[in-house]
């Protein structure tokens, strides 16, 4: 049993170094600009709320039941989008397969090439029936990585 393990672990194959820098690098930025969408559009969502208050009180004396209903639509953004929003594209995609996968909308054939490297490298049975096969793909997909700004 110790052999099989050894075998296991002296013929897999991981992603390389830049294709796995270059995911993780696209992961972030992701991250970065969504979490940003949403913090800055829960932030725009609050001050159209307080903006509107504030219009109608130079109006009339706004009652506070409907103070309270503008301000509870204020909060939907901060409360319940903000949150949707991390789950959609922080949580979902922590794995280079999911990011792979996202790639895959935004360039599809070099996206395709890319989830099924990143496929490659999870699945130990593939490694084990063909390693050499599995590194010449590998290779291949990481010298494609310097052709796309991810």
């Amino acid at each position: 049993m110790d052999s099989v393990q050894t075998k296991t672990q002296q013929s897999s194959v991981d992603l390389p170094p830049r294709t796995k820098a270059a995911l993780e690098s696209y992961q972030k930025r992701v991250w970065t600009i969504k979490l940003a969408e949403g913090v800055l559009s829960a932030i725009f969502g609050l001050l159209v709320s307080y903006l509107l208050v504030f219009c109608l009180d130079r109006v009339w004396d706004t009652p506070a039941v409907l103070r309270a209903l503008l301000l509870g639509i204020g909060l939907v953004g901060p409360v319940l989008l903000l949150p949707l929003k991390y789950y959609n594209w922080v949580w979902r995609h922590r794995q280079l397969e999911a990011v792979a996968r996202l790639l895959q909308q935004k360039f599809p054939d070099f996206g395709a090439r890319m989830l099924g490297v990143v496929e490659l490298a999870r699945n130990r049975d593939d490694q084990l029936s063909s390693p050499t096969l599995v590194a010449a793909a590998m290779r291949q997909v990481d010298a494609e990585v310097e052709k796309h700004n991810l």
